[in-house]
């Protein structure tokens, strides 16, 4: 099952975006105007470093997020960040470093703990995902993502009725999660509940009417109720 990664974004100023997108071609070109006007702020290094990200120019990334950090070393927003590019490169032990660094200067921060919840669950460290998972939970409620990744890590487990519990979290704080939805459906395939299997695929098309694999399920209930998969009464 997918797993989602969340990058930590800071919130731009909106009427600041919206009054100058008139006279610049991006948000790349606005940041890149800011940090040569402002080059001691760290905030214009990290918006610049963002958009550098998105953009996949990873070493201008890494390059504006040290540069933040060297200016304001208590923001944990840039260490998160170099810890998920770190992390999409494959370098786990450098992503863990700065991960654990962004939650030594924010104890609090939610989407440091999340992300060590990927890096153990991608290792197979199932429980220690769980604990970073709950961790993060604790801080920010509503962090649909992490209850998904439980749920998918007690679904690989075969644990049916837990899986189903974080998956429906996750629906609750988020109605448009695809993904959850699909893998409710999922589920409840596997438990012989059909009814509520056509619920959750149909719930997954109407977040994206081309979900491809909840088209396929629906298709086959037939199948699956010719081959003895029956309504519950």
């Amino acid at each position: 099952m997918k797993i989602t990664i969340l990058f930590a974004l800071l919130i731009s100023l909106s009427a600041f975006s919206f009054q100058r997108n008139s006279y610049y071609q991006d948000e790349l070109t606005i940041w890149q105007d800011v940090v040569k006007k402002s080059p001691q702020k760290a905030r214009g290094h990290i918006e610049i470093a963002t958009e550098y990200q998105f953009k996949g120019s990873i070493d201008k990334a890494v390059e504006h997020f040290q540069t933040a950090i060297k200016l304001k070393s208590n923001n944990p927003l840039p260490y998160n960040n170099l810890g998920i590019i770190f992390q999409s490169l494959g370098m786990t032990e450098k992503a863990t470093e700065y991960f654990y660094k962004a939650i030594e200067v924010r104890p609090r921060f939610a989407l440091a703990y999340y992300n060590l919840g990927i890096i153990f669950q991608s290792k197979g460290m199932s429980d220690a995902a769980i604990q970073h998972y709950l961790t993060a939970i604790e801080q920010k409620p509503t962090l649909s993502e992490a209850y998904y990744n439980i749920g998918s890590i007690y679904a690989s487990k075969g644990d049916i009725n837990k899986a189903i519990e974080y998956f429906n979290s996750a629906v609750e704080l988020k109605p448009e999660f695809t993904e959850a939805h699909y893998n409710l459906g999922i589920l409840y395939v596997r438990s012989g509940n059909i009814e509520m299997a056509v619920k959750k695929f149909k719930n997954a098309l109407a977040t994206n009417p081309k979900h491809r694999q909840s088209i396929e399920y629906l298709n086959r209930i037939p199948s699956l109720q010719r081959q003895g998969v029956n309504l519950p009464h």
